[in-house]
């Protein structure tokens, strides 16, 4: 479900963020009330309730909101709507309508308003095919549309920001977890809670993961301190391999595993078989984000623990 929502805190900074019905904005909005922030949501049907404290308004589809009239008088807009899944994964212009069409006229909406500061979620899958440990600054050549629908929206903000005084932060999370996440994570907790073997002891090669608090927390250090503009990777600082985290997934729901050592290569055919050979590889390949850049602004990660994977 797509949504805005206007959120306005204490010390009477103005907050407008999409997406607030989504996992993260969903988290986001919790640490806003958490906090004491008011939030008033805008989104498309009464069944998508928000937190009681928040205030609701319905709205059309995000795809035809002014936003010229929506963005006037903020200080700071968060874009956290995207299409990440959909039925026909090689169909480009579906994730460009919303990836990039969208947050291109959200900026350009934002400049013209001279809104603040904009922030917005890109995705490590832009690294896809490059060479692992990756830096804000590594040659790109993304391989799904969802990624290059994400590169080509960046790419663009870049060009649309340039000699504003808006400043703009970019930021690029690997995957995320914790609690309603969706997706390959969720699939391998429920694979953990159904099955006492796993076959994943020979997968060891570390990835970087970030818990949706911490990357929550560091859109709301963007928020409260002036940070240069630019593209930002985050993670937990801490990689994990996928044994090691079916062994934290399987401490969190109080259970115990046995992970078997199944050969590399029969898993890679097994995978190749069913037409899933990105999946071997998140898997059993290494992806590792470098995130200097984000620490050297002043933002540390909390220190993670297994009670952050009852997902």
């Amino acid at each position: 479900m797509l949504c805005l929502v206007v959120t306005k805190l204490r010390n009477n900074l103005n907050i407008l963020i999409t997406g607030i019905t989504g996992f993260v904005g969903g988290h986001l909005e919790q640490l806003l009330i958490k906090n004491d922030y008011e939030v008033t949501g805008l989104v498309r049907s009464k069944k998508n309730l928000l937190n009681a404290k928040t205030q609701v308004h319905l709205v059309d589809d995000i795809n035809t909101c002014d936003f010229d009239s929506l963005t006037k008088g903020y200080d700071v807009v968060i874009h956290l709507a995207a299409l990440v899944h959909q039925p026909d994964q090689s169909d480009i212009s579906a994730y460009m309508r919303l990836n990039y069409d969208v947050t291109i006229a959200l900026a350009q909406a934002c400049t013209a308003n001279k809104v603040k500061k904009f922030i917005t979620l890109s995705t490590s899958h832009v690294y896809e095919g490059a060479n692992s440990h990756f830096v804000e600054s590594c040659s790109l050549a993304p391989l799904s549309p969802y990624a290059q629908s994400k590169y080509k929206a960046t790419q663009a903000l870049v060009s649309i920001f340039s000699d504003t005084d808006t400043s703009w932060h970019v930021i690029r999370p690997p995957l995320i977890y914790g609690k309603g996440v969706k997706g390959n994570l969720n699939s391998l907790s429920k694979l953990v809670s159904k099955l006492s073997l796993i076959p994943f002891k020979s997968a060891v090669s570390a990835r970087s993961y970030i818990y949706v608090g911490n990357l929550c927390d560091f859109i709301l250090h963007l928020i409260n301190h002036n940070i240069d503009s630019g593209i930002y990777n985050v993670s937990d600082h801490y990689d994990l391999s996928t044994k090691e985290l079916c062994e934290l997934i399987a401490k969190a729901q109080n259970k115990k595993i046995i992970q078997l050592p199944v050969p590399r290569w029969i898993m890679k055919t097994a995978f190749q078989a069913i037409g899933r050979k990105d999946h071997y590889e998140k898997i059993y390949g290494e992806f590792r984000l470098n995130i200097d850049k984000a620490l050297a602004t002043g933002w540390k990660p909390k220190a993670i623990t297994y009670r952050d994977f009852q997902l």
